[in-house]
């Protein structure tokens, strides 16, 4: 088992990218997109592979202890069971993929974009 953390790319002032790469139903996401991105208000994650029947989501916490799933834009649950993308509608302190289920062929890569409005303050 192995905890993979994302690399992160820092696109000038305004985005950032974090991408978790094949991660197996044996591995865990490990390392949070922490506070320093607060004002990245406008947020979305993708993820892509062979699911084998796992759920991916993201998940949020403002004390690095309690994670609860967070949202999309649309108030359903920011979780996918298939390859797609969706926005992230709340703010947490910490966030990072978490994945579920999944049978022993699961691979998969989470994309996760952070972006700050024309202000670089929030959207």
């Amino acid at each position: 088992m192995a905890a993979i953390k994302p690399t992160v790319l820092v696109e000038g002032d305004r985005s950032v990218i974090f991408t978790w790469t094949n991660v197996t139903n044996a591995d865990t996401f490990a390392g949070e997109v922490d506070s320093q991105f607060l004002d990245f208000a406008d947020r979305s994650f993708q993820v892509s592979g062979t699911f084998d029947s796992a759920t991916v989501s993201i998940v949020g916490s403002n004390d690095r202890t309690t994670y609860a799933i967070l949202h999309d834009g649309l108030g359903g649950n920011a979780s996918m069971t298939a390859a797609g993308l969706k926005q992230i509608y709340e703010s947490a302190r910490y966030m990072r993929p978490l994945a579920s289920g999944g049978a022993g062929s699961q691979s998969v890569t989470v994309i996760l974009f952070c972006r700050r409005g024309p202000s670089g303050r929030g959207v």
